[in-house]
């Protein structure tokens, strides 16, 4: 009996031994680029990307226009033997940006693949998602970030505003307590009329261009829609169930108009909104 217990005892010793002694498995961790290639790039043929090089990712910003840019996250892999920075799980993201320097973002894949081709004048970027016969874009040190123009003419002169945007525009009488601050224009697409009162901004905006909500910018899901008929003209209406006011569109078969009232002052809630007789007297002064 003690001899069974003596090898049982050595027999759990030795499972323990092993036990303690067995590796985890390794895991390969991505090498990291080195900080003599960090820093800041941007394309070599109109200088509309910023690209930032870090040790453990690239983010890419490329502007398509003044207020839509494509935002690349890239998690990287250092491969210095064959002179890459290789990236897989790749996201690209669309971003539109609005007047007040917001933004709505939409996913567009997140299974990115590429490189880029560390060559003595920048990197040669390689995506796999590019379409096949487009040239890969070479990238060149940027001393600071570019800088994209805001696409935005604010101005208290209407005469200005109407030259910018080259739509000829009557701007609705004030509302009750509503006083006009100022003018926005965006080249050759949209004109606008800011009212404010007491931390509410109410824009009436014009275009005949863009519609819908890229003409007002306002992507909130609001709880309840109607519709309107007010003097011959048909308003869609955003708010709530009570019907107030937050965002309407409306047109007169020529042009594209958007109203919105919002509060900028986030101690004030009460009263950011317009009822059907303000919207009615909106629609009227600007016949």
């Amino acid at each position: 009996m003690k001899k069974l217990l003596t090898i049982s005892a050595v027999l759990l010793m030795i499972v323990t031994m092993s036990a303690c002694t067995k590796k985890e498995p390794e895991i390969d961790l991505p090498e990291m680029i080195p900080d003599e290639l960090c820093g800041l790039y941007t394309d070599s043929i109109a200088g509309r990307a910023n690209v930032s090089v870090q040790t453990t990712g690239i983010t890419v910003d490329w502007a398509g226009s003044a207020f839509e840019k494509a935002h690349y996250e890239l998690p990287t892999d250092y491969d210095g033997e064959n002179g890459r920075i290789n990236y897989a799980h790749g996201v690209l993201k669309n971003r539109t940006y609005t007047s007040d320097g917001n933004f709505t973002e939409e996913t567009v894949y997140e299974d990115g693949t590429g490189y880029f081709e560390i060559t003595e004048d920048g990197l040669i970027w390689h995506d796999d998602k590019q379409e096949s016969d487009l040239e890969p874009t070479v990238l060149v040190r940027a001393d600071q970030p570019i800088g994209y123009p805001n696409p935005w003419t604010y101005t208290t002169d209407l005469a200005e505003a109407i030259t910018v945007s080259g739509i000829d525009f009557d701007p609705p009488l004030p509302l009750e307590g509503y006083e006009l601050q100022t003018y926005g224009a965006l080249k050759d697409q949209l004109i606008e009329a800011q009212y404010v009162k007491d931390g509410i901004k109410l824009t009436v905006r014009k275009s005949a261009e863009l519609s819908g909500q890229d003409l007002s910018g306002d992507y909130y899901d609001y709880p309840a829609t109607w519709t309107l008929v007010l003097k011959g003209v048909e308003a869609v209406c955003y708010g709530d169930e009570e019907g107030h006011i937050n965002l309407a569109y409306f047109d007169n078969g020529t042009y594209n108009y958007s109203v919105t009232v919002h509060s900028f002052d986030e101690t004030v809630s009460a009263g950011a909104s317009i009822d059907a007789d303000d919207l009615n007297s909106l629609i009227m002064s600007m016949q």
